[in-house]
């Protein structure tokens, strides 16, 4: 599956996108595959969208989706 990386999460792991093999069920299973994968991610609160929509960490993930990932944005 494909994996967009965005922000703060794009300049730590170095790339803007990423291919992970399944099984894959869930955005949880996913966030920990890139977190064991890039642990310098480790402590980054992480929020998901899957098909461009916001997804919960418990939605369920085909291998067909297109997931991005970005970490917590903070305001002022």
């Amino acid at each position: 599956m494909k994996v967009l990386y965005f922000a703060r999460l794009k300049e730590l792991t170095g790339c803007e996108e990423d291919h992970f093999d399944p099984p894959i069920h869930s955005i949880a299973e996913l966030i920990a595959q890139v977190r064991r994968r890039y642990p310098q991610i480790s402590t980054l609160n992480l929020f998901a969208a899957v098909n461009q929509t916001y997804a919960a960490h418990t939605c369920l993930i085909q291998v067909t989706d297109e997931i991005a990932l970005f970490p917590q944005v903070t305001g002022g």
